[in-house]
């Protein structure tokens, strides 16, 4: 079997070896340049890695990866898509070469910001590893490989894993405004969410309630979970109306991350009775969807770290007299940050 790992770049100096100490295991490595002025190219070339010099103007990652595919060997068996802030994990290669699908599955750590870099924001399955023809680059940004013109046969490698150790410094003011243009590019629900979160983050709220209730109206097939979740996205936006959101959003589906937002809610007002109740309904779901709007942050310990907390102040509240000493909080960002158990019950 032979293996390609295949990459873009713009000045990632700084990350070559590293990506390439990674992903040294594969028969062929390339790097698709597309204008560095640093020493991307000179690093590259001494580390034996491949470099072609492509040119995309206006920018859109998915006619720059597939110029890179295209530079790759026509006898490659599988290709393997990664930036060059992103690492394979150690046993990657004969984890694959157990596979014969035309498109592997495999799990995705995105963004480790700790300093020991041991927990990633989220973990999500991702699908960047493909056979080497018949598969293409579709969308300008938040681009995904789809099948072209072959009926795709998807296995899920268990032991594969890529993790993404992006440069803090880095602006994202490019992809920002992509967003926007593929947006108003293709009209389709998964650019109705990206911009839509990306305006909610930006505290554009007005506008942002615009789009999710747009999301809402498509003709296109929508999930019941992006369906629920549009409505607890437009909680945030229209906080004098979240609890019909929230009911509107139950109804639909239930999920964790709609009974933990009510279990913040009752949280901060200390209704600690209400706050128990929904922290133990998010937990009672086991099984995550995957959808761009799972909120990766409901599946750490904060749900546990709510629960407990409610639990020992509604007793607290009713026998002490040292309530406001004694009674234990949660920093909700904290927790979700660092996914770390708080109280031992």
């Amino acid at each position: 079997m032979k293996i390609a790992v295949y990459t873009i770049a713009l000045n990632e100096e700084k990350f070559v070896e590293r990506w390439y100490e990674s992903a040294k295991d594969a028969d062929y490595l390339l790097i698709a340049d597309t204008g560095s002025t640093d020493k991307t190219i000179k690093i590259a070339k001494k580390l034996g890695i491949n470099v072609v010099k492509v040119s995309v103007k206006p920018w859109r990652f998915d006619d720059a990866r597939n110029a890179a595919l295209a530079a790759l060997p026509d006898d490659i068996d599988y290709c393997v898509s990664m930036d060059m802030d992103e690492t394979l994990s150690e046993g990657w290669r004969p984890a694959l070469e157990k596979m014969t699908g035309t498109q592997i599955e495999h799990m995705f750590h995105f963004t480790f910001r700790d300093k020991e870099e041991k927990h990633p924001e989220s973990s999500f399955i991702a699908c960047r590893v493909h056979q080497r023809h018949g598969y293409r680059w579709k969308w300008l940004v938040h681009e995904a490989i789809v099948p072209d013109r072959i009926e795709p046969v998807v296995e899920f490698c268990e032991d594969f894993v890529i993790e993404h150790h992006p440069d803090p410094d880095k602006s994202r003011e490019q992809y920002d405004k992509m967003i926007e243009d593929a947006f108003n590019e293709y009209k389709i629900g998964r650019y109705y969410i990206y911009h839509a979160m990306q305006l909610t983050s930006f505290d554009r709220l007005d506008e942002a309630a615009e789009i999710w209730k747009g999301f809402l109206k498509l003709d296109e097939p929508i999930t019941s979970f992006n369906r629920a979740s549009a409505y607890r996205w437009l909680a945030k936006c229209e906080p004098k109306k979240q609890k019909s959101y929230w009911r509107k959003s139950l109804k639909i589906m239930p999920t964790r991350e709609t009974y933990l937002e009510l279990a913040i809610y009752h949280y901060n007002k200390q209704n600690w009775r209400k706050c128990e109740y929904y922290a133990k309904k998010a937990l009672e779901i086991k099984v995550q969807i995957d959808s761009l709007l799972r909120g990766n942050w409901s599946w750490g310990y904060l749900g546990h770290n709510l629960e407990s907390a409610a639990r020992y102040n509604k007793k607290l509240f009713r026998w002490s007299k040292s309530y406001k000493e004694k009674k234990r909080t949660v920093s909700i960002g904290s927790s979700i940050t660092h996914n770390f158990k708080l109280f031992e019950d």
